[in-house]
């Protein structure tokens, strides 16, 4: 029981904890406290999403070397032959559009 009633010295632990209540309680460096917190934390999330980027396109990159789509785009130029057949037409569109509706009174008008 005597050693109950004795003052106990604070440890360092108990004045950091001490001190750390008492900024908590000051709201000033609380709001301080809280900004360098956040800044820390998005300078730390950027750094890290940088890093998973940089280390994504080097692994694609990897990926994209071990499929050889050279050689396969050099066999099929060098194998194949293509052929493209296409018709392009410019025209108006008013004059397409009165066209078409004349197209659909002559159509009209035919079956009766």
């Amino acid at each position: 029981m005597a050693d109950e009633q004795d003052p106990v010295e604070p440890t360092e632990d108990d004045s950091r904890l001490r001190r750390f209540a008492r900024r908590i309680l000051d709201r000033k460096e609380l709001a301080e406290d809280t900004k360098d917190l956040l800044s820390g934390m998005l300078a730390t999330s950027d750094k890290a999403k940088s890093d998973f980027i940089r280390m994504m396109g080097r692994e694609v990159g990897h990926w994209l070397d071990g499929l050889n789509l050279k050689n396969d785009l050099l066999d099929v130029a060098t194998n194949y032959k293509l052929e493209v057949h296409a018709t392009f037409h410019l025209s108006p569109i008013a004059k397409a559009m009165a066209e078409a509706e004349g197209e659909e009174g002559v159509e009209e008008e035919e079956p009766g």
